[in-house]
């Protein structure tokens, strides 16, 4: 009787007498309180997906799946109506620490993120449901509680979670942005929690950083404030902080094999005018790095001129970091036509000619709006020839470490567009010596 019981909970195994069995399993979820209900909803899950391997496991039936969901709807989420209003704010608050504990607890990588995909997992259709909302609420309730509680598992999790839907760039940013916003903006006293998670969660930290490199890109926009484009110094600072105590911090990626899973939300597609998040951040950070003296007319702080000057070492350490150094770095830097990079080469490519072009045409802009409107201009010199410094000091170390995916003439010709440099001069020359 207690082995046939115990199968009973195996949803996976079911193969006759469902119904009897649906009505056995609602039976005991009618009599469990909050939130001993959530908890066993839970290990229902891990149940599930613990009798599959990874290389094994498919989509449910439908009459699972349907199943799963009335489960996670009535007793885990309890949404009593289609507006999705169900838990007061103290039960949600104790929901949260329950899935926080369970995710935390949970052994299996495997497991821990198919259950985390199922709960918060979004398809195009579920962008259509009203309850949408309330999930991603709850995700980002459960994130920020998980850096404050330091559950490197929940946070794992969520960057598995970004690097999967990060063709839906919007939403994705908008969750990244309101957890950090929490222990930047909100709370700064709680600043050390968030500077945990390079330790607790280095794939999490690159994918937070990946995020706000999208959000504040140093470019006006016609319906933001030129201040807006621009990282705050404490959040600057946590990134810096990140980088220098741990240098691999912009090359961590999620398990490619949990993404690749069959899932029951296939990740929204995103839509022909959004541009999907990077893979790695060290274009959003040499954007910022090289930018950030064009950007104000005014002399800045001598403390911000420090701290991007920090930025910039972090960046010339995970080029170091990702790369090698070559007896011949035009082998590391030129691809033949129709070549793919395997994945140890993505890792190291973490410039491309074609990004590089871009920020230039963009430096070019800013370097003519500057000399245009600027009063002094030996102030405005000294800020050209930083910015310029910078990205030769990158260009200079991403050659030699092979971290360039990009072809002699492209290199000469970005490196001719810009202004007069010593560093890119250097730069050209040896390319002309290749």
């Amino acid at each position: 009787m207690e082995s046939q019981e115990e199968d009973v909970w195996v949803i996976s195994t079911w193969k006759t007498d469902i119904p009897n069995k649906v009505k056995y399993i609602n039976g005991c979820f009618s009599c469990l309180k909050f939130p001993a209900c959530c908890q066993q909803v839970l290990i229902v899950l891990d149940k599930y997906y613990a009798s599959y391997q990874p290389c094994t496991l498919q989509n449910p039936a439908l009459f699972v799946m349907s199943f799963l969901e009335e489960l996670i709807e009535k007793y885990l989420y309890h949404t009593t109506d289609k507006t999705g209003q169900g838990l007061s704010a103290i039960l949600e608050l104790r929901l949260l620490e329950v899935m926080c504990s369970h995710f935390q607890t949970q052994e299996s990588d495997f497991v821990r993120y198919c259950v985390f995909d199922l709960l918060f997992g979004v398809s195009r259709d579920d962008l259509r449901e009203e309850k949408f909302e309330c999930r991603i609420d709850l995700l980002t309730k459960l994130v920020s509680m998980a850096v404050a509680l330091q559950s490197g598992n929940v946070l794992d999790c969520m960057a598995w979670w970004i690097q999967k839907h990060r063709h839906a760039p919007d939403f994705v940013v908008k969750i990244a942005s309101s957890i950090v916003d929490d222990y930047t903006c909100l709370v700064p006293a709680s600043l050390p929690f968030l500077e945990s998670v390079s330790f607790i969660s280095p794939p999490l930290a690159c994918q937070l950083i990946i995020t706000q490199t999208s959000v504040y890109t140093m470019k006006p926009q016609p319906d933001r404030d030129e201040t807006e484009a621009q990282p705050s110094n404490t959040l600057v600072k946590v990134i810096v902080k990140w980088i220098s105590t741990n240098l691999g911090i912009c090359l961590a990626k999620p398990n490619n094999t949990f993404l690749s899973l069959p899932s029951l939300h296939n990740p929204p597609m995103s839509e022909p005018a959004a541009t999907p998040l990077p893979t790695c951040p060290v274009l959003g950070l040499l954007t910022w790095t090289v930018l950030q003296p064009l950007v104000c007319l005014v002399d800045q702080e001598e403390s911000t001129r420090d701290l991007y000057s920090e930025l910039q070492l972090g960046i010339l350490q995970t080029l170091v970091r990702s790369g090698r150094n070559k007896m011949n770095p035009k082998d590391e830097m030129e691809m033949e036509p129709g070549e793919v990079m395997d994945e140890s080469d993505l890792l190291r490519h973490l410039l491309k000619g074609e990004e590089l072009h871009s920020l230039t045409s963009t430096v070019t802009s800013f370097i003519d709006n500057l000399k245009h409107n600027a009063i002094a201009k030996g102030a405005v010199q000294e800020k050209i020839d930083l910015a310029l410094d910078r990205l030769a000091q990158v260009l200079q170390v991403a050659i030699a470490t092979g971290c360039l995916s990009c072809t002699r003439d492209e290199l000469l010709a970005i490196c001719k567009s810009l202004p007069a440099n010593r560093l890119l001069e250097t730069i050209a020359s040896n390319l002309d010596k290749m």
